[in-house]
């Protein structure tokens, strides 16, 4: 599965980059269709969040 992180408005460490890739990696084995998936990490004033869009074949 193809894995893009994107960071908006902050900078996240590599060990929290490697983590998501493993942990995103892994949803393959719930869905073995999945091809791609997307993480954006971002930063607005006070809130701070992770989104995740995966991508299915099908």
């Amino acid at each position: 599965m193809r894995i893009t992180i994107t960071e908006r408005h902050c900078t996240i460490p590599s060990r929290v980059t490697t983590r998501t890739e493993t942990v995103v990696g892994g949803l393959t084995k719930y869905e073995d269709r999945a091809t791609a998936a997307e993480v954006v990490f971002s930063d607005e004033k006070h809130t701070k969040k992770a989104e995740i869009i995966v991508h299915i074949d099908g």
